[in-house]
């Protein structure tokens, strides 16, 4: 008697079980099909508004319902902006998947290499004038709610400078869309030399002006090279190591205030004047 109450109370539950993983190993099986990954594709290029690659595609739990690919490409609508990465994991919007709409919410990037491209350096201040995430793919950050980056590099147009192994934590602040509260930390390789740099604090972009994004955010960088400093030619820098840490405010396409902490060490300049070369030198400043 006690074992067959036992297994009414079993056989409903491994039923159900049963039936959840063979649905499971149904779905993966229709994934991995080409026009089913071909729709898929199609459905998510349509929901961010760029168009996307992937190869290798399966069925993903991770963090909710949604699927990993490999070898994703991504191009901007002006095709001016891409994104590659060697892995990536997606998590959809499970109500908007009921409805039959594809929406991603989170995203997981693993080696991945961003290509942004950069206005007129002599003209910052003017439309497109600054690397702009938002401008190349406008609306994509508007509809995730959590971004993080692993090993991935940044480059942005001819700009001799890039960043590289970074490591990034971006989630979604309250109900404000394309706004996140950040961690970061990576480095910048410029004229041969990396510079460990972190960063942490909100970006964002304005409801309507994706390129127009918004910074509150601290800085911080140990053993800068002076000698990258835009120094005049009349005042030459020799050797030289700045520790920064600085907040940054504002708008790119608009005022932006700093406030921080510049220590330097090791410091030699020269002063170019009238009368010849005058070399200085500070073990601190």
């Amino acid at each position: 008697m006690a074992s067959k109450r036992l297994r009414v109370f079993l056989i409903p539950p491994l039923l159900l079980f049963l039936l959840l993983a063979a649905c499971i190993l149904l779905a993966d099986s229709l994934i991995q099909r080409p026009a089913v990954q071909r729709y898929l594709l199609d459905e998510l290029s349509r929901a961010v508004g760029c168009e996307i690659r992937a190869t290798d595609i399966r069925i993903s739990f991770w963090r909710g319902v949604g699927f990993s690919a490999r070898s994703l490409e991504v191009r901007s609508p002006s095709g001016s902006g891409s994104v590659r990465s060697s892995r990536v994991r997606i998590t959809l919007d499970a109500r908007q998947l009921l409805n039959r709409r594809i929406v991603p919410r989170k995203i997981f990037l693993d080696e991945g290499e961003f290509h942004l491209p950069v206005g007129s350096p002599s003209a910052p201040s003017r439309p497109g004038g600054a690397p702009s995430l938002g401008k190349s793919f406008p609306g994509v950050l508007d509809r995730l709610r959590w971004i993080a980056l692993a090993r991935t590099r940044f480059s942005f147009g001819d700009l001799p400078f890039r960043l590289e192994d970074i490591h990034a934590d971006m989630s979604a602040v309250g109900g404000e869309p394309g706004r996140f509260r950040v961690l970061v930390r990576g480095a910048v390789r410029f004229r041969g030399e990396r510079v460990p740099v972190a960063l942490h604090g909100t970006i964002g972009t304005s409801p309507g002006t994706p390129a127009d994004t918004t910074l509150d955010v601290v800085l911080e960088a140990s053993r800068v090279p002076m000698v990258w400093g835009p120094w005049p030619d009349h005042l030459p820098m020799k050797a030289g190591l700045a520790d920064v840490s600085v907040r940054i405010k504002g708008r790119l396409r608009g005022p932006v205030s700093l406030g921080g902490t510049i220590t330097m060490e090791g410091v030699r300049f020269s002063v170019l004047g009238k009368h010849g070369v005058k070399p200085f030198s500070e073990p601190r400043l």
